[in-house]
């Protein structure tokens, strides 16, 4: 309901108005919320000429997820079988399944965000200033993708 209510709708629109500027809509955040990760929907939608490869955004970013989880497992000390089981304890959650085959930006975020916090782990084992940019970029497109991620970033920041 989501995905083609407002995900897709927002895609469409885009289309038809020709621009990213602000278009005729029952609802207000398809204006100005989570744009990110639409673009990369947009682009994916205008290359292929069809919605039938736009849920790929989300399903590499689960992948993405989940090598970002096994990659933090490992910086937290875990072994191969902890990152194993990590990785599968990620794999088992309903939603993380269900959002691997929407139009939603959801993983998008969390892939970004994942990124972000291991880029700040290893910032702490050694300074390097390559580290700390990709920290802020990892931080800045998971803000892109979803606001809420500013939030739970400032306790890690």
């Amino acid at each position: 309901f989501d995905s083609n209510n407002y995900h897709l709708h927002r895609i469409l629109a885009w289309m038809h108005y020709g621009n990213l500027g602000f278009y005729p809509t029952p609802h207000l955040q398809q204006l100005y919320l989570n744009v990110f990760a639409e673009y990369v929907v947009l682009n994916v939608y205008l290359v292929t000429g069809t919605d039938q490869f736009v849920n790929l955004v989300q399903f590499f970013a689960g992948i993405g997820c989940l090598a970002g989880i096994t990659l933090l497992a490992k910086e937290l000390g875990l072994s191969r079988y902890g990152q194993l089981l990590t990785a599968f304890a990620l794999l088992t959650v309903p939603i993380f399944i269900f959002e691997l085959t929407t139009t939603q930006v959801e993983l998008v975020s969390c892939c970004f965000f994942t990124a972000f916090l291991y880029f700040g782990f290893r910032l702490r084992k050694e300074f390097k200033p390559a580290t700390l940019l990709a920290m802020g970029i990892s931080l800045c497109l998971a803000v892109f993708s979803k606001y809420p991620a500013a939030l739970y970033a400032i306790p890690f920041c």
